[in-house]
């Protein structure tokens, strides 16, 4: 292990001493029962946050490393970072709009609406926008230290309507804090985000059920409008979350528990629920147009239903419940960033790929186990009949979720199973350790036979976990000396005195420790950013030839071209973002599923492993496509031989060609080639066709005004399409195209015959008009993946504007829901709220500053 992780470890057991004497010291306030936040509580618990802040993040809050990934995590690095400063560009020179040129061939901000609507970014961006781009590495890690700051404030908070101890409330929400899903998805930026926002929609909720106000009715109501707004995909899980607790948590407040008042209280819940639903109509109308277009992303070979009854009836092997276990005590006792081996966690059918972070997310203390154990001791034995079963239900759930497929199908749409809604089970789960801390630790003595029970399983689990451990011994030591340290302090804990104080704070510390600890191996145990491979870290950068020989190549005033290299600068897809140019290589897990076939069908090597990754430098000696997408300039280090090539000029180590042929990504040709006629060649035989014709669904063809065959013959694969007058030549003069703003392309396109086909080479997604001369023409596939349109003979101007698909479906919808929503308003104060208060009562809420009985152990 590295020296530095060695220091920092000392560094942990530094802070968990400060943290237990900031503890012991406000002990006695911390065990005085109250209803709300005190400022013991408040400082006591920012104290113990911001200590584990700086154990997990603090190398990259002083710039020695830099919050991005080179491991398993690697898409921070190759996706989210480049993705980052390409954002920050187009502020900076006013290009933010709804269409991104420079993200492979370009693609829609619809597919990447939640990297650039997360809340977070209010701060992200005014951070590197005020110091510049090299302080996005470190911008990042403040952003996600935030992110734990506010979800321990937050749900400290909820706890109030939970337990009665600052004590309880603060061990609760440090160990929510740096649970594992915010740990390990926090590092993916906007997936951390989710989390927060989950949290926040539950305390506004439980502040709703408690008392109706305006304030607090427009607090649910704009959290699901931004929580929606930012992601569809999170946001459903989110609702779907929020759905269920509001379900099982409104019969513990009501006053009452008929089913009418039920069903009257929980419509006044969905109330604000459904306005911001509808608000949040403004992206997630545009986004499912965008969605439902792409049939390689919503289409299958069975049923919605079929599949649904498949996951239903479809558990985890085994040889998961261990893994499982281990994952709810920790995220790295198996591995922190490590590849896991399948004889570790075996792979099923349909749950093909297991890593640190597509399975289970947990990772709450090594004592979540004892702690579940008491807290369903105390239900068993001390709650009431309703809260029992409630209880029940919600366990039953949780389990579920971990050894059956179907939750996490549903929260992915069942389109395959996905752990990414883990965030579901960490408030719940939470809730219950904070509330059996409180009900059978801190207010009494624990019981006994459950102690041993789940302390041995505890032990069992880390057991195993290390004899089956790829990186994660460290965290597995620990869990073992901090477990067995705290079994001997229950079993031994007073009932009352100083004594108990002093064990009640050891306890917390122990359990606090191993928290912290599995944080710091996850975040820091890993191939992390060093400024001389961060993008933007350094000046000047390893890049400055590359771009000086982009900077020469948009000096030659060609308008709207794009650019590949024959090497790689930052990373291995998406250097254009980092870069700023429009080339072809990306990683692009939303990839336009025309631009698929049109990969698949004449440039098949480029597809690298699956259609996310589309990789240039892995069949990049295709002239013909290269003038087809207007790639008219290449850069690279070597010699270029071959006629298609010519150097144009050097900047360092970087030699600058230029294709010949290429003018731009608008072409046009004579002739028409139908998908049906093409699918009888090969990849190569279909490129070939590229030269004087365009490939057309055949619908598409019969609609032509003029015939669907190139007018030239050619012996094309073995077969012959075409007359008898020969090949066709290229183009009657090169189209010229420029940017004309973020959302629109300008150019000139000439044709020498009626009825000849443009191909516009950008993804045939829905929201792109085209016109040509002032008169918008109607567009089709062409190529398989790019627009098409079709031209008279003659000079024209042509124009092609991307616009957010039923945007202003969207928009009437999200006025109905401010419409709404107001309305709601002027009711509840017309009524003056006494309806709405007299659903649910405050039950959880005690005398304030009274010392707290302890309660029997059971």
């Amino acid at each position: 292990m590295e020296a530095s992780l060695l220091s920092y470890l000392i560094g942990i057991l530094m802070t968990g001493g400060l943290a237990a004497a900031v503890l012991f010291r406000c002990a006695d306030r911390l065990m005085t029962a109250s209803g709300r936040v005190t400022r013991a509580e408040a400082a006591v618990l920012g104290v113990v946050v911001l200590a584990g802040v700086w154990v997990v993040y603090g190398r990259f809050l002083v710039g020695a490393r830099l919050f991005a990934y080179y491991d398993v995590g690697s898409d921070t690095s190759e996706q989210y970072v480049p993705y980052y400063l390409s954002l920050l560009r187009s502020i900076r020179d006013g290009s933010l709009g709804l269409w991104n040129a420079d993200y492979g061939l370009g693609t829609s901000f619809m597919s990447y609406q939640s990297w650039t609507l997360d809340p977070f970014n209010l701060v992200l961006l005014p951070l590197c926008l005020a110091f510049g781009d090299g302080l996005l590495g470190g911008a990042l890690a403040i952003v996600q230290a935030l992110k734990v700051v506010c979800c321990a404030f937050l749900f400290d908070r909820l706890l109030c309507g939970y337990c009665r101890l600052p004590l309880s409330r603060v061990l609760g929400a440090s160990l929510f804090a740096f649970c594992g899903y915010l740990v390990l998805w926090g590092q993916h930026y906007w997936l951390g985000t989710v989390l927060v926002m989950a949290t926040l929609l539950t305390l506004l909720l439980e502040l709703l059920m408690r008392r109706w106000s305006v304030p607090r009715f427009l607090g649910v109501t704009c959290a699901v409008a931004a929580t929606v707004m930012m992601s569809t995909y999170s946001g459903f899980m989110v609702m779907l979350y929020a759905s269920a607790y509001a379900a099982l948590r409104l019969p513990c407040v009501m006053d009452a528990a008929s089913p009418a008042t039920y069903a009257r209280c929980f419509g006044r819940l969905a109330a604000p629920v459904i306005c911001g639903l509808l608000m949040s109509m403004l992206t997630v109308v545009p986004y499912a147009t965008l969605l439902l277009g792409e049939s390689a992303r919503v289409s299958g070979t069975s049923t919605l239903a079929s599949r649904a009854m498949g996951y239903l009836g479809a558990f985890v092997p085994v040889r998961w419940v261990l893994p499982v276990l281990s994952r709810l005590l920790g995220s790295t006792l198996i591995s922190a960033g490590s590849d896991i081996p399948p004889s570790v966690i075996p792979p099923t059918a349909g749950f093909g790929y297991v890593n640190v972070y597509e399975f289970v997310q947990m990772g709450f203390s090594g004592f979540s186990v004892m702690l579940l154990g008491q807290f369903f001791h105390w239900e068993l034995t001390g709650a009431e009949r309703r809260e029992r079963a409630l209880a029940g239900i919600a366990a039953l759930i949780c389990a579920l979720y971990c050894l059956n497929f179907f939750l996490p199908a549903l929260s992915n749409l069942f389109v395959e199973p996905k752990y990414r809604s883990s965030f579901a089970l960490a408030i719940p789960l939470c809730l219950a350790m904070a509330v059996g801390w409180e009900r059978r630790v801190a207010l009494g003595g624990p019981s006994r036979p459950t102690l041993l029970a789940t302390g041995g399983l505890t032990l069992v689990v880390i057991g195993w976990s290390l004899a089956h451990t790829v990186d994660g011994h460290v965290t597995c030591l620990v869990y073992l000396v901090s477990i067995a340290g705290g079994i001997a302090l229950l079993l031994c804990l007073g009932r009352t005195g100083a004594r108990r104080n002093v064990a009640l704070v050891l306890l917390c510390a122990l359990a606090l420790f191993g928290s912290v600890t599995d944080a710091f191996m996850a975040t820091n145990h890993r191939a992390t950013g060093l400024p001389d491979r961060f993008p933007a870290a350094v000046s000047p950068g390893r890049d400055e030839d590359t771009r000086a020989a982009l900077a020469w190549v948009r000096a030659q005033g060609d308008g709207f071209v794009r650019v590949e290299k024959r090497y790689r600068d930052w990373t291995r897809l998406n250097d254009a973002l980092v870069q700023g140019y429009a080339g072809v290589s990306s990683y692009n897990s939303t990839l336009d599923s025309d631009v698929i076939d049109f990969y698949r069908q004449l440039w098949p090597r480029v597809l690298v492993g699956e259609s996310a990754y589309q990789e240039f430098l892995a069949d990049p000696d295709q002239p013909a496509l290269l003038r087809l997408l207007g790639v008219r300039y290449l850069l690279s280090h070597d010699d270029l031989a071959g006629p298609a090539y010519d150097q144009r000029a050097q900047f360092g180590s970087v030699r600058v060609y230029e294709v010949l042929g290429a003018a731009c990504p608008l072409s046009v040709r004579r002739g028409v080639v139908r998908e049906s006629d093409a699918a009888l060649m090969d990849a190569e035989g279909r490129r070939e066709l590229l030269a004087a014709s365009v490939i057309v669904p055949d619908e598409v063809a019969d609609s032509l005004e003029r015939q669907a065959r190139p007018t030239g013959q050619q012996e094309l694969g073995g077969h012959t399409v075409g007359g008898p007058d020969g090949p066709i030549a290229y183009d009657p003069a090169p189209a010229r195209l420029c940017l004309a703003g973020a959302d629109r392309l300008s150019g000139t396109a000439d044709a020498d015959v009626d009825g000849s086909v443009a191909c516009l080479s950008v993804p045939h997604t829905l929201g792109w008009r085209v016109s040509v001369d002032g008169r918008e023409v109607p567009t089709f596939r062409v190529n398989y993946g790019f627009v098409g349109f079709t031209l008279t003979a003659g000079h024209h101007q042509v124009e092609a504007r991307y616009e957010a698909p039923n945007a202003s479906l969207g928009v009437v919808l999200a006025g109905m829901g401010v419409c709404l929503a107001a309305a709601c308003c002027v009711v509840g104060l017309i009524t003056g709220g006494r309806r709405f208060k007299s659903c649910p009562s405050d039950q959880m809420q005690v005398g304030d500053g009274k010392r707290l009985r302890p309660f029997s152990s059971g």
